[in-house]
């Protein structure tokens, strides 16, 4: 039985064997052509790199491009081509069967040699993630990191504010100089993936992914967390890639028994910077390594110093700027709020469909009605405006209480500085170097410097006397007589040089001080105060010399919080706006104390009295046009920054941008109360454009000039040529003579020189030759602007009052800057 079943299986393969047809590839698409047999089945060796298989099956090979056969797919096509090139081959045999012999069509049910469908897509997958691995770990160094604190707990409402903060600096530090990664601090970020945190399911990491993506720019973030148990304090961070949501490590560092001791050298962040390098297999150092894990040389980890107690006292100052810039954050979140909700309410409220009582007889709504509109207009905007402030007041309430609490830690810290402490040469906290000896003031030339975890804080000179080694005083020269003595001194000193110089010291220093705080006046500056010195024999622990040591020194934290600032944060009484006074949400979005927006106010007033001064009718012309070019003084003034390189108040500021000028022309308009001119995508509101100052790129979209409003703007280029003529016919703006007139290559000293140095010209018109060129409206090309009037390191042909040139709009150079111009009404002085 077992024969005939052997034989059955050999005669049924040798029957397969014999329907499948080889056939050689140049008579293959004739074969099928040709072919009879539905039950066909060919086999051909074919280079199959130019094979295409389209989304209903069909197939398409070279060597059928003038055939009548058509061919299909009888098998898995999914990733066909991954699937050939992997294999790496010149040619495969092909599996053809016939499927319907009257439309010729046949279908490929096989390659040799290929992967199957799955196992291509599980290949492709790996290879996939481990491409992505691959760019990830270049990634870790290149794209930006955001560093997230989330609410700590079991600490104290200001130590999680100064903690936070301080923890997020060094592990900013630690992520930029062990890591090289680049780590960011930025609270809006910060605040949106917090948000995103709390609100994202954990275990759906693509759709957390999708939500940090409109969080931030960051591609990675480092979210860590404080917390304090009665064993002490300690940190826990997980670093997540934003881009797939998904966790790359977890770290938890050990307790530690200061708070100060998060931050420090060897410190818990310091742990957590190590035990993240090693879980992304980042490279560091064994130098870096041992720093890391141990400190500089001489560090004292677990000691509480004067150096750590100033560097807590300093970070709680930080906490304190960070906490007012914060308020001031949300403030602009809520102002930003308040315009979005004013504009949703007036539209609804005047695109409300007029009711049967609001029309008239024509049809129309009566004036009642439009006027009771206006005045719910009114009522909505008031409301919505005193819900503005009282958020506002909310906001820098709660910020208050912990401001006091923070200044008042601040003080008791700088208090308890003063505590008298002692420092030897013996443990390593005084470090002493001798010279030779001063035969005039009887001891050895000493320089002392106070270490402090590793670092030299204070150094000074001192002379050890002599008497604080051999036991008696030194002999008085100019009257002893006696050799002997004179000898036995002699003696003494050549000895106690030696062995002060050696490597067993003879005797040890001890030193006691004390630190306090300076006054408020002197922000962040220390005095260090030597009271006693005493000299302590080597070999016996005997104190052999004391003396008093009156010595004072200071020193200065960098950056310097000047307390003052803070002293006033709680205001005595609540601030009383007058709106016509003061534009009181730009001042309440700032988060500003009633103090602080009356600076705001008088530097607003400056500009208000400054500009028209300076501005002058054209004449022939319904325009006004600024006698000098925007000072730095008062670019300043206006945008809160000078980007001149060629720095002095009185200059003209340059360095700035085409789009840079017309932004500024729509802030001048907003603070005088006139029709801005520009429009940003039809948005007059510069707050809506999203501009960044120095960056062109934010606003280069569909910019229109309204020609109409008496608002500020730059000057079209035949405005300006027309003012620079000045009503003469003189080459340069005012004169012949481009020295008389104008600062260019050949006496500017190849710098700006203030404004209205030189003379004018007709029109009272200073500096339109030399000095800066001078953006115009115009445009030029795609993105190019006119500019006009040469500059100072320029030759004297091109402060030509006709000449000109153009440039891109997002270029800032330092001789190019602007004057601002004004339409007018024919009645307007």
């Amino acid at each position: 039985m077992k024969k005939i079943v052997a034989l059955f299986a050999a005669l049924l393969l040798a029957g397969t064997a014999f329907a499948q047809t080889k056939v050689d590839a140049k008579k293959l698409a004739k074969t099928l052509e040709s072919n009879k047999d539905a039950s066909a089945v060919f086999v051909s060796d074919l280079d199959l790199s130019g094979m295409k298989v389209s989304d209903d099956g069909k197939i398409a090979l070279p060597l059928f491009a003038k055939s009548k056969a058509n061919l299909v797919a009888g098998m898995d096509m999914a990733n066909i081509k991954e699937r050939i090139e992997f294999a790496n081959k010149k040619s495969f045999a092909v599996t053809f069967e016939a499927k319907d012999i009257a439309s010729k069509t046949y279908a490929i049910t096989n390659i040799d040699g290929i992967e199957n469908a799955v196992e291509c897509a599980t290949r492709l997958q790996r290879e996939a993630k481990e491409k992505w691995e691959r760019e990830r770990r270049v990634n870790l160094l290149r794209l930006p990191v955001q560093i997230v604190s989330l609410d700590a707990a079991g600490l104290l409402a200001t130590e999680a504010v100064w903690l936070s903060d301080s923890v997020k600096g060094r592990l900013r530090f630690d992520l930029q100089e062990y890591l090289s990664m680049k780590a960011v601090v930025d609270f809006k970020s910060e605040s949106a993936l917090k948000n995103v945190l709390a609100q994202t399911d954990a275990s759906a990491p693509d759709k957390a992914a999708a939500e940090y993506a409109k969080a931030t720019n960051a591609k990675f973030a480092l979210f860590e967390k404080l917390k304090k148990t009665a064993k002490g304090y300690s940190i826990s961070a997980d670093f997540v890639d934003l881009t797939t949501g998904e966790k790359l490590a977890s770290m938890t560092s050990k307790e530690y028994v200061y708070p100060e001791d998060l931050f420090e050298y060897a410190g818990a962040a310091d742990e957590i910077t190590l035990l993240l390098a090693d879980k992304l297999e980042l490279r560091v150092s064994d130098a870096n390594k041992d720093l890391l894990s141990n400190g500089p040389a001489n560090f004292n980890k677990g000691k509480r110093d004067v150096l750590k107690s100033v560097k807590v006292i300093e970070n709680k100052k930080s906490a304190l700027v960070a906490l007012r810039k914060n308020v001031e954050a949300r403030c602009q979140e809520l102002f930003e709020q308040l315009q979005r909700d004013r504009t949703n309410e007036e539209k609804l409220i005047r695109e409300k469909e007029w009711g049967v009582v609001e029309l008239g007889n024509d049809g129309q709504p009566t004036v009642e009605a439009k006027e009771r509109r206006e005045r719910r207009v009114a009522k909505t905007n008031q409301d919505l405006t005193n819900k503005f402030f009282a958020d506002c007041d909310a906001v820098k309430a709660n910020s208050r209480a912990l401001d006091n609490t923070l200044l008042a830690e601040i003080r008791a810290d700088q208090k308890a500085l003063s505590v008298l402490r002692t420092a030897s040469s013996k443990t390593g906290d005084l470090k002493v170097e001798y010279g030779s000896y001063d035969g005039d003031k009887n001891g050895w030339n000493a320089k002392i410097a106070l270490y402090e975890n590793g670092f030299e804080n204070f150094k000074f000179d001192y002379i050890l006397p002599y008497e604080a080694l051999s036991g008696k005083k030194a002999p008085n020269m100019k009257s002893e007589l006696s050799d002997a003595v004179v000898e036995e001194y002699q003696r003494n000193v050549e000895k106690f040089s030696g062995l002060l110089n050696g490597n067993e010291p003879v005797c040890h220093l001890e030193i006691d001080y004390a630190l306090s705080a300076a006054g408020d006046e002197n922000p962040s500056s220390y005095n260090i105060n030597y009271s006693k010195v005493r000299v302590i024999n080597a070999a016996s622990g005997k104190i052999t010399y004391s003396g008093a040591l009156s010595k004072t020194m200071s020193a200065k934290s960098d950056p310097a919080y000047d307390l003052r600032i803070f002293a006033g944060a709680e205001e005595k009484e609540k601030a009383r706006f007058d709106r016509k006074k003061y534009p009181v949400e730009k001042y309440m979005a700032r988060g500003l104390c009633k103090s602080d927006a009356e600076k705001n106010y008088a530097e607003d007033q400056k500009i208000a009295y400054y500009v028209p001064k300076i501005m002058v009718r054209i004449p022939g012309k319904n325009i006004k046009m600024m006698s000098t070019e925007v000072t730095q003084k008062l670019y300043q003034m206006v945008m809160g920054e000078n980007p001149s390189e060629n720095k002095g108040a009185s200059n003209p500021v340059e360095f700035v941008s085409w789009y840079d000028a017309i932004y500024f022309c729509n802030e001048l308009s907003e603070m005088f109360g006139y029709e801005p001119v520009y429009s940003v995508n039809g948005e007059t509101d510069v707050a809506k454009w999203g501009y960044t100052p120095h960056n062109g790129e934010s606003i280069k979209r569909e910019i229109i000039m309204d020609e109409k409003a008496n608002g500020f703007r730059l000057p079209t280029d035949d405005e300006w040529k027309f003012a620079a003529e000045g009503g003469q016919n003189f080459k340069y703006s005012g004169s012949n003579n481009l020295d008389i007139v104008g600062w260019y290559g050949e006496n500017s000293g190849d710098k700006t020189h203030p404004v209205a140095q030189k003379r004018p010209n007709g029109y009272g018109l200073y500096d339109m030759s030399g000095n800066v060129w001078e953006w115009a409206w115009d445009a030029y090309g795609d993105d190019g602007r006119y500019f006009c009037g040469g500059g100072y390191n320029d030759r004297v042909w091109d402060c030509k009052v006709l000449d000109g040139h153009s440039t891109s709009a997002i270029n800032r150079l330092s001789d190019l800057g602007f004057r601002v111009a004004r339409t007018v009404g024919a009645g307007e002085r």
